[in-house]
């Protein structure tokens, strides 16, 4: 990959007053984190680029990879214990909620990926670029799958706020998500699943909610406050769903 000449959008500070230098890929930064180096401060110009950090560590996690959101205000202060690694700085224009950063976590497949990349780095500079592009890759296809699942539990919260609701239906959802019904059928899709399968999983959770909740509690009594409209529907439903009967799901719990 052709390094190309841009302002970093950021300044990065060792404690010992050392400033680290950037190399860029494309519209990416990065740095490797020297071991001499152990903690060092990220100071942002602006709040254009978000921070994913990976190293090993010798306290309760081994390998640390994690995303942390910018600020303008202060600096990112880090320590990584003079354990090696890298941080990679990347453009948030394409995250629809970047506020959500922080709570996103890497995939942990991707994340043991990127663990054993960064620490086999070819010592030859072509092949270490080609090695720290596919850790970039990885980190941008674990966002991506990120922000489709804020979305789709968007989706899932809305129809279980709205599981008793004679108006619910795949319209229905998307007009007030603010989206056509072809994009909800997509996003359903791409998740691998349907809004037929999506409704019905929240069902039976709500059921198996109140159910723990209260095993006493009449079956009869909480079905239509999980959206069924009949004991038979919800009893095969259930069945289908848990291999076992809403009366012996319910027994094994007030055994329980």
């Amino acid at each position: 990959m052709k390094e190309i000449e841009s302002n970093p959008p950021c300044e990065v500070l060792t404690y010992r007053k050392n400033r680290i230098s950037l190399e860029a890929l494309e519209d990416k930064f990065f740095f490797l984190i020297d071991e001499k180096e152990d903690k060092f401060s990220i100071y942002f110009k602006d709040e254009k680029y978000g921070v994913f950090l990976s190293y090993d560590s010798k306290g309760k996690e081994d390998k640390v990879n994690k995303f942390l959101l910018p600020n303008s205000n202060s600096p990112i202060h880090i320590e990584t214990n003079g354990n090696s690694g890298i941080v990679i700085f990347f453009p948030l224009y394409k995250l629809n909620n970047r506020e959500e950063l922080n709570k996103k976590k890497i995939n942990t497949v991707y994340g043991e990926i990127i663990s054993k990349l960064r620490v086999n780095f070819s010592e030859e500079k072509s092949k270490m670029i080609v090695e720290i592009n596919a850790i970039i890759c990885l980190v941008s296809i674990s966002l991506i799958e990120s922000e489709k699942e804020r979305i789709i539990d968007k989706i899932v919260s809305f129809i279980r706020e709205n599981i008793t609701n004679d108006k619910l239906s795949l319209d229905y959802v998307a007009h007030n998500l603010y989206m056509s019904k072809r994009k909800l059928q997509y996003i359903f899709s791409s998740n691998k699943t349907t809004y037929k399968k999506t409704l019905n999983e929240v069902k039976i959770d709500l059921l198996v909610y109140y159910i723990n909740e209260n095993p006493d509690v009449s079956i009869k009594y909480i079905l239509s406050k999980c959206g069924f409209n009949s004991h038979s529907s919800a009893s095969n439903a259930f069945k289908i769903a848990k291999g076992e009967t809403l009366y012996q799901y319910k027994k094994k719990i007030r055994a329980s």
